[in-house]
């Protein structure tokens, strides 16, 4: 797999469509193909009547060495964003860190750098 396409249904769908909607927690591990999950995948689109994973709080990302593009725009209501082994760790994260930052518990390349809403490690969050 090379990307997750997230897409909303044409024409809309009433009543609201709601794939997985008690998902709380979504994990991809050794997916040595995967390079981006686009589009949205957490947003409520109130022109459409369609949102996918209303209630995922909790992300991990492990050994998926092509993966760069790979974060929702919106992850507001999540508690933890673990990532690994892949390229966002690596080079991604400058350009992922406005939607990273203010999530209370994160884990890079297997180090804890916030948690419970306070930074562990020196980091520049600029």
């Amino acid at each position: 797999m090379e990307k997750i396409v997230v897409r909303r249904p044409v024409p809309p769908i009433s009543p609201p469509m709601i794939p997985f909607p008690k998902l709380e927690s979504l994990g991809f591990g050794m997916m040595h193909e995967f390079e981006e999950w686009e589009g949205n995948a957490t947003t409520t689109e109130t022109t459409s009547s369609f949102m996918i994973m209303p209630c995922l709080k909790r992300l991990e990302f492990n050994e998926c060495p092509r993966l760069v593009h790979a974060l929702p725009n919106n992850l507001a209501t999540f508690s933890s964003l673990r990532l690994s082994r892949n390229n966002i760790a690596k080079t991604g994260r400058e350009r992922q860190w406005a939607k990273i930052s203010h999530i209370p518990n994160i884990t890079i390349n297997h180090k804890i750098v916030r948690k419970d809403g306070t930074w562990i490690h020196e980091h520049n969050a600029s």
